[in-house]
């Protein structure tokens, strides 16, 4: 019993430094626990908001929602999803360190997988400043993948639905491991391994009782070229750029030693342990083979995140290949540590740091400035009778701190150009508004309002006019209302595919 606790200890040792490391690393950045990853927490929690509430929202939600992550996002506040965010990063290790052992019988593969992760994969640092989902998916996954080497099939299969509730690749994993087991085994195929396939079921349930669409999610990401500009690729410009997503991902240099490692490892093996090379081949690319079947009968939106766990397994793959020279366990601890330091100098980018920490001061001043004007959204509302434009990536957050009779007077300025520039809609069916204007923080279609970073009455169309009423630090309040004076359309240009200039 007491080399059983011995053993938990040494176990836990790690995970526990890199959880009070994360833990702490608001303190290092001079960050208030009390408004970090504010501006995540609040996109889904509004979300829950509406699951829970009964109601569907009356504007489109420009935000793909994640069961799972909206409900523990409105169930914690945001210093305490912080700490689970943290918590997850030491899940992580733990995981990642004893799936290593479970093949090698050494954790150093998983460990150094997992550093290499923190510090170079593209995203790793700026998900737990943004508390964003990408940890919180990436210990759930990794421990379900963990306990089933361990034939623990009840608990992957609750942490694989968990996981499946926040990224639907998880369903094509779920479905690739039911199969394998099924193909190689069926004498000691286990029924649990059925249970992440409600993953699915469930993720449509919530998308019924929160939108009254149970396709909603799969929607809404069509919608992303139009939203957020992202370019669909056909079968080929997706064949082609594949590598290049991975390969920024994860480093040039690592992604050529995984591929070599993993070809290795399935056809070098022993029998026993090239089945077990054959699930993690399987896991690696049923993503990238679903999402290339799928381009070759239309264009497709891609995204790197869609292969986020992919990426970390390839990573595994890179740093495993010491294991596969027959040598003496300390000159392979050296070889393997060695590679760990030639592979993180090569791909590792401080710019890339240094923006992760930038973004999130940005976010949090942003978050803090939508917090600010809301009396003021509110008083000039009510006077005025009117409607609230407010930039895109602000729009969730200003619902939220709004009470509900305000929801339905909510538009975007990018919804605006969207809608007059592609639809043609007049956009004096939006007159009167109060219009929020926050510096730097236009982006694609919106950024064609820019100009109003210089607070004066401007006159866009006919008798239609933007005037300041309030001008800020950081931010300035314009009234979108019907003048006397009469002007031709302004044109502006609009960041696009094609760089139009469009009159509005």
């Amino acid at each position: 019993m007491q080399d059983k606790y011995k053993y938990i200890i040494r176990a836990a040792a790690l995970p526990g430094l890199f959880f009070l490391l994360t833990l702490s690393f608001p303190l290092l950045l001079h960050i208030d626990y009390g408004i970090i990853g504010k501006s995540s927490v609040i996109t889904y929690r509004l979300i829950w908001h509406y699951f829970i509430s009964g109601q569907h929202p009356p504007y489109l939600i420009t935000e793909t929602p994640k069961p799972l992550v909206c409900f523990l996002y409105y169930l914690l506040p945001p210093w305490g999803v912080y700490v689970m965010i943290s918590l997850f990063v030491s899940i992580a290790c733990h995981s990642i360190s004893e799936i290593s052992k479970s093949i090698t019988g050494r954790s150093l593969f998983g460990l150094i997988t997992f550093l290499y992760t923190l510090i170079i994969f593209h995203g790793s640092l700026r998900s737990i400043i943004f508390c964003s989902w990408e940890w919180l998916y990436m210990g759930l996954t990794l421990s379900s993948l963990m306990l089933l080497l361990k034939k623990r099939y009840l608990g992957y299969a609750v942490l694989m639905l968990f996981s499946s509730l926040i990224r639907p690749e998880s369903w094509l994993y779920s479905f690739g491991i039911v199969t394998f087991f099924y193909a190689v085994d069926t004498k000691r195929w286990n029924r649990f391994l059925w249970l992440p396939l409600a993953g699915p079921l469930l993720w449509v349930g919530f998308d019924y009782f929160t939108f009254g669409d149970p396709l909603f999610s799969l929607k809404m990401t069509s919608k992303y070229k139009d939203i957020l500009g992202v370019t669909p690729l056909n079968f080929v410009e997706l064949l082609v750029s594949l590598p290049k997503i991975i390969s920024k991902a994860v480093g040039l240099s690592t992604l050529i030693l995984a591929i070599a490692s993993l070809a290795w490892s399935v056809s070098r093996s022993r029998a026993k342990d090239e089945r077990l090379h054959w699930l993690f081949s399987i896991i690696i690319f049923l993503p990238v083979i679903f999402y290339l079947f799928m381009s070759a009968f239309s264009n497709i939106i891609f995204m790197e995140r869609f292969l986020v766990f992919s990426n970390v397994l390839l990573i595994f793959y890179a740093f495993l290949s010491p294991n596969h020279i027959k040598t003496k366990p300390l000159y392979t601890t050296m070889i393997s540590l060695g590679l760990f330091f030639i592979l993180s100098a090569a791909n590792i980018n401080l710019n890339s740091i240094k923006k992760a920490v930038s973004d999130s001061e940005y976010e949090r001043q942003k978050t803090t400035l939508v917090e600010k004007s809301i009396p003021l959204l509110r008083h000039y509302t009510d006077s005025l009778q009117a409607n609230i434009i407010v930039p895109y990536r602000r729009k969730m957050a200003t619902d939220y701190l709004l009470p509900a009779k305000y929801t339905a007077k909510l538009i975007s300025f990018r919804e605006i150009v969207y809608e007059n520039a592609i639809h043609n809609v007049d956009i004096h069916r939006y007159s009167p508004a109060v219009a929020l204007f926050i510096e730097n923080d236009f982006t694609g279609l919106e950024n064609g309002f820019a100009f109003l970073e210089n607070p004066g009455i401007y006159r866009l169309m006919d008798y239609l006019a933007l005037k300041p009423l309030v001008c800020g630090q950081g931010y300035t309040i314009y009234q979108l209302y019907n003048d006397t004076i009469w002007v031709s359309p302004m044109e502006f240009e609009i960041r696009s595919d094609t760089n139009e200039t469009f009159p509005l």
